[in-house]
């Protein structure tokens, strides 16, 4: 199931509810401007008592002006098709599952 993170921040969705009924093990979360106040949101999320034992894959559309802007490199580069591989290799690391080896 996919949502964005304004859908959260704006309470279109309810952040709480959506983790109680979905359960996801993995939230792969995309990190876009304005930086640092999503970056704060992401951190709010993380530390909730509901995303406990869950597991956070980071993307972000421009790596470096996320790096300038908030000083971490945490999340991964998601910029262009190349990209995809190593966010579904994140992904399944994170679920448990190992490299995923893309088709050729």
């Amino acid at each position: 199931m996919a949502h964005g993170l304004k859908d959260f921040q704006s309470g279109q969705q309810d952040l709480l509810a959506f983790l109680a009924t979905q359960d996801p093990q993995v939230l792969l979360i995309d990190i876009s401007a304005p930086y640092r106040l999503n970056w704060q949101f992401v951190h709010l999320i993380e530390n909730l008592q509901a995303s406990q034992g869950r597991r956070f894959v980071l993307t972000t559309p421009h790596r470096g002006d996320f790096t300038r802007q908030v000083g971490s490199n945490r999340p991964l580069a998601l910029e262009d098709e190349d990209d995809l591989a190593e966010v579904v290799a994140a992904v399944c690391r994170a679920h448990g599952q190992g490299a995923v080896t893309p088709p050729a």
